[in-house]
């Protein structure tokens, strides 16, 4: 825990250093603004720095209160019902689909995880597999709410319980890990992610921006609640399995802004993770750059850290999803469950 505290006192060092310099070039900058233009030129760009400055600020501030998830509306596809499949093990994977995917990217996979002796449960987050409008009204700290009431049951019925999640599902799975690492009655043996964010947009810190609108996605959520939401087409045909993915499509930028936000928290709380971490991840995934994996392997404290990188050059998918892919499924599966047989266990 000393070295996490040296490295974490020297990234806010490196943070301050950087705002200086930020500061330093912005003050030098308008200053060749005056010298050339006039007075007019400097309150104009002082006011609209000002103002860019206060967006991105209030973009990730303010955080609401969970609600209680009731699920009442029937899924739209078989894919999207939860499961608990069971076959006598005392060991079980709680897996954690992406936003706003299904349960279903993870059932697929059961003969694999039955063969090499444990159970497995999927749950369907707040909002997804039954309807787009049902997304809107959701929140980061909903799926993470309801995640952790998931798991602490499916805790006190086995011995072993690892976290696997796909996308955001792993970012829930380290934040809820995050809670329960130091409570020796709860904590997971294990936690697996795949092609999982650890933010959002942070390019001073980390270099990674996956959508520069996400830094105004709070302001763009109050004149638009969603834009082209609907559910994916079930007759797509994709390479590689890809088509068997069975989400909402289209944009819900509220959502956008609590993911953010609620990956900031995340990432800030990764030292608390001592538990075995397995990390996966294809190089140039199109939705989550890569580099987040770097971000969680270098932000947790765990003893045991191991990282697979895929490559999947060969194919125009989106590089992001492991577990969906039929190139990739096996060889994924083989190399987490070696991983948690070997420390988990």
């Amino acid at each position: 825990m000393k070295q996490v505290r040296e490295k974490h006192i020297r990234i806010n060092m490196v943070k301050r250093i950087s705002a200086v310099i930020l500061l330093c070039l912005i003050g030098a900058g308008l200053y060749a603004g005056y010298v050339r233009w006039n007075m007019s030129f400097i309150v104009g760009t002082t006011c609209a720095g000002f103002l860019f400055a206060l967006i991105i600020f209030f973009n990730t501030k303010g955080y609401k209160k969970p609600k209680q998830h009731t699920p009442s509306v029937p899924v739209y596809h078989p894919d999207a019902v939860p499961f608990h499949e069971q076959a006598g093990n005392d060991r079980l994977l709680l897996c954690i689909h992406g936003f706003p995917s299904t349960p279903g990217d993870f059932h697929r996979s059961w003969p694999l995880v039955q063969a090499r002796g444990w159970d497995m449960a999927g749950p369907l987050l707040p909002g997804c597999g039954t309807h787009p409008r049902d997304l809107i009204s959701t929140t980061w700290w909903d799926y993470l709410e309801y995640v952790k009431i998931e798991y602490i049951r499916y805790r006190k019925i086995y011995k072993t319980v690892c976290l696997v999640g796909s996308s955001m599902g792993g970012s829930l799975a380290l934040a809820v890990a995050e809670d329960f690492c130091k409570v020796p009655e709860l904590k997971p043996a294990g936690v697996a992610t795949i092609g999982s964010p650890a933010v959002i947009n942070a390019w001073l810190r980390h270099g990674i921006v996956m959508n520069p609108l996400g830094y105004c996605a709070r302001m763009i959520g109050w004149l638009c609640r969603s834009i082209g939401a609907d559910y994916e087409d079930q007759n797509r045909v994709g390479e590689d399995g890809d088509g068997n993915w069975k989400g909402y499509v289209g944009i819900f930028p509220r959502q956008a802004w609590t993911l953010q936000a609620g990956l900031s928290q995340m990432e800030k709380r990764l030292p608390e993770i001592d538990c075995p971490v397995f990390i996966s991840h294809a190089r140039y995934d199109k939705v989550v750059p890569h580099k987040n994996s770097l971000v969680i392997a270098e932000g947790v404290s765990s003893e045991h850290i191991q990282m697979y990188i895929a490559n999947m050059d060969t194919f125009k998918h989106a590089h992001h999803n492991l577990v969906l892919y039929d190139s990739q499924r096996e060889k994924v599966w083989s190399a987490i469950l070696d991983f948690f047989e070997t420390y988990s266990v």
